[in-house]
């Protein structure tokens, strides 16, 4: 009954009242013998022992667990203690049949302390020695290196140490440590074994491994052979051990600067520094390069600022104007009329007309040099007639709308000097004579918007005026080109330029007596059967005696040139190749009107690899041919070359080449004269060869040269050959178009 008011009890006190995690009645105390049985002293107040078994609670008493802690059975009298227990000091005790040395209620035979009393029985070790007699409490080997200091607090606590002494403060005392400075070599192999800074060198350049170190006496490696002192070329060797610090290909002993890879002297005594080029600065390779010590303009050895003619044209630098300019040839007064050492062609009007083969000089005072205005095509003598230069969309529209005020006689010049992007829509060039376009080599105008999604169908120029020239023009579009030219006046040119990227029309012609010459148009974008869709189309009534003559119209998504309605047109010696289209087609005018297309002559033209047909003539009457042109044939043949196409003649009107019937005797045979695989070398858009050298075809000069063509200056203009001149009967490039002595391209 009494144990059961004692388990009451506590239970009630553990539910009402707040102890501390693990304490009983939080009694203060010094040591166990203050405390009940069933409590332990623990930072000085008596705490509940836990457990989870009665037996977890020790030997000398009549315990229980409850509620995981120990609780010693309570009495007032033997007679409510178990059997083998008493009642001793109100508390139910073991019955000893030995002795009980120290009276603490715990028989000798089980007690850890038989002569100290610790009736609680603590052993925090384990070691079978309650701690109250332990020397070492929390040291089961009990000192086991013998130095008197418990294993717990010894820092080698199975090597004998009594100092305890720890170099690096790891914890671990320098008498079972194997690297006592923590430098990363192990005490056997490292010659100072206490000093984190020394510790050999291993890779003999000369620096102890250590010099540099990490962290001193930390956790990281000091021991870096590769970073162990000063070493300006990062070779690992540090530079008081290496022969070239600084990795020059000068040794230091010759080197007036060890550490400066940029500096190693000037042994060919040129002024330069043998090493102020170099290769790699700090780099494996030598930067000492006497011959390549500097700039050099000449490349004869010497560097500019110690040579006295740096560009070799046996000016001396101290007389030349253009000391570091062009080389391969020699200043005279037939080269360098002022002997200023500039090359008069090149160098005295360096400007995009640097070929004019004029000197930098300025007849008329207008600010412009005169190979500047020859090059736009302005008259250097008068100061009223200049150049136009333009680089920006917002120039070029004023330019046009000046050329188109211009009541005075004679063209407006402009010259395109950058490139730059058409955003906007274009000025119409709507004054006769009123404009001459050229522009500078590389400047492109490009087309776009900005507005993918917007069409706007944009012409680039738009030409309803007369006798207006382009010259040389690069035009590309990236959104709403849709025809690059309009050419609605007569008389109007567009020769030796460049059309790219286009979405209908290169070059549309409504007008009378224009000239599409000389030009590359390719990459129209507009695909199927479109009225409006060709890299050169002719249509209006009035589109009489236009001249279409040595174009390259390739790689398009459409026609080569597309035809609804024309008169006495000529079609000579161009390339028509790569269309997903036919590569002359004669189709009906707007609103399906027949096309009427008499008078023509279609000749020595080159028309290969279309996916369409090479002639077409859909729903319309027979061609007629030039009678002019028919004369100017040898044998009646006209020199068309077709090969590779879908077909050879296509539509309603031209089936079986039934619209070739006023061709001269042989119909087909003699206007497709050849069937031969042309010789392109590239179908690479810029390359030399692009879509222009064919076979070598002997052809008659009278097969191209009549008194319809071009001339220059007093020569005929060479349609067909890669260099400049006279046609050359023997080997010409059917197709080809002439771009001076660089070839077709």
């Amino acid at each position: 009954m009494t144990r059961l008011l004692h388990v009451l009890v506590l239970a009630a006190v553990l539910s009402a009242c707040s102890f501390d995690v693990g304490k009983f009645d939080d009694r203060r105390c010094q040591s166990e013998l203050a405390c009940r049985p069933d409590e332990t002293c623990q930072e000085g107040l008596c705490a509940q022992e836990a457990c989870t078994t009665a037996a977890d609670c020790g030997p000398g008493y009549q315990y229980a667990c409850e509620v995981g802690g120990c609780v010693v059975a309570g009495c007032t009298g033997d007679t409510e203690c178990a059997l083998g227990y008493s009642c001793m000091d109100g508390y139910c005790a073991m019955e000893c049949t030995g002795a009980d040395a120290d009276l603490d209620g715990v028989c000798d035979p089980v007690d850890n302390c038989v002569t100290t009393a610790n009736r609680n029985q603590t052993d925090g070790d384990g070691d079978l020695i309650g701690d109250a007699c332990d020397t070492c409490p929390q040291d089961a080997e009990n000192d086991g290196d013998g130095d008197s200091i418990c294993g717990d607090l010894d820092n080698c606590p199975f090597i004998t140490n009594t100092s305890q002494l720890d170099r690096d403060g790891d914890g671990m005392g320098n008498e079972c440590d194997a690297d006592d400075d923590a430098d990363g070599q192990i005490d056997t192999l490292d010659l100072a074994p206490l000093n984190p800074d020394l510790c050999g060198d291993s890779d003999d350049d000369t620096c102890d491994d250590c010099a540099i170190g990490t962290d001193d006496l930390g956790p990281l490696v000091d021991r870096t052979p590769s970073n162990d002192g000063a070493d300006a070329d990062s070779d690992g060797a540090c530079d008081a051990g290496d022969l070239d610090d600084d990795n020059d290909g000068i040794a230091d002993l010759l080197d007036p600067a060890t550490t400066n890879p940029d500096l190693c002297g000037d042994n060919d005594a040129d002024t330069c520094d043998d090493c102020a080029v170099g290769t790699d600065d700090f780099g494996v390779l030598a930067d000492n390069r006497p011959a390549a010590d500097g700039t050099d303009a000449d490349a004869d050895g010497q560097c500019d600022t110690g040579d006295p003619d740096d560009d070799n044209d046996l000016r001396p630098d101290v007389a030349d104007t253009c000391p570091t300019g062009v080389t391969g040839w020699i200043s005279s007064a037939t080269t360098d009329v002022d002997l200023d050492g500039c090359r008069d062609a090149v160098e005295d009007c360096n400007t995009c007309a640097a070929t004019c083969g004029a000197t930098c000089t300025d007849g008329d005072s207008d600010g412009q040099p005169d190979c500047l205005e020859q090059y736009c095509g302005a008259d250097p003598l008068v100061t009223s007639s200049t150049c136009v230069l333009v680089g920006s969309e917002a120039a070029m529209n004023s330019a046009v709308i000046a050329a188109n005020g211009n009541g005075t006689p004679g063209r407006d010049f402009i010259l395109i000097e950058t490139s730059y992007t058409m955003a906007g829509d274009p000025n119409n060039i709507t004054g006769n004579d009123a404009v001459q376009i050229r522009a500078c080599a590389g400047a492109t105008i490009t087309v776009d918007d900005g507005l993918p999604l917007l069409d706007t169908n944009r012409v680039l120029f738009e030409v309803t005026g007369d006798g207006n020239v382009f010259d040389g023009i690069l035009v590309t579009n990236i959104d709403d080109g849709y025809t690059m030219f309009l050419l609605g006046g007569d008389g109007n040119v567009v020769r030796n330029s460049t059309i790219t990227s286009y979405e209908r029309t290169g070059v549309l012609i409504t007008g009378a007596d224009n000239t599409v010459l000389n030009n590359v148009i390719a990459g129209g974008t507009a695909a199927g059967t479109f009225a409006n869709a060709a890299a050169i189309m002719v249509n209006g009534n009035n589109a009489d005696r236009n001249r279409i003559i040595s174009n390259v119209l390739v790689q398009t998504a459409h026609d080569g040139i597309r035809v609804l309605d024309a008169d006495e047109l000529l079609i000579d010696h161009n390339t028509i190749a790569g269309h997903a289209g036919d590569a002359i087609s004669f189709v009906p005018g707007v609103g399906g009107n027949t096309t009427t297309a008499a008078n023509l002559c279609v000749r020595n033209n080159i028309l290969a690899n279309n996916q369409g047909a090479a002639l077409r003539s859909p729903a319309m009457t027979a061609l007629t041919f030039s009678t002019a042109c028919e004369l100017s044939l040898t044998g009646g043949l006209y020199g068309n070359d077709q090969v590779g196409n879908g077909g050879v003649c296509a539509g309603t009107a031209c089936t079986g080449c039934a619209c070739l019937a006023q061709a001269p005797v042989g119909g087909q045979a003699s206007f497709f004269e050849y069937s031969l695989p042309p010789a392109f070398t590239s179908t690479t858009f810029g390359d030399e060869d692009f879509f222009c050298v064919a076979e070598a075809l002997l052809i008659d000069a009278a097969d191209v040269v009549d008194g319809d063509l071009v001339t220059v200056g007093s020569q005929p203009h060479d349609l067909n050959g890669r260099e400049p001149g006279d046609f050359v009967p023997q080997a010409p490039d059917i197709g080809g178009r002439e771009d001076g002595a660089e070839g077709c391209y």
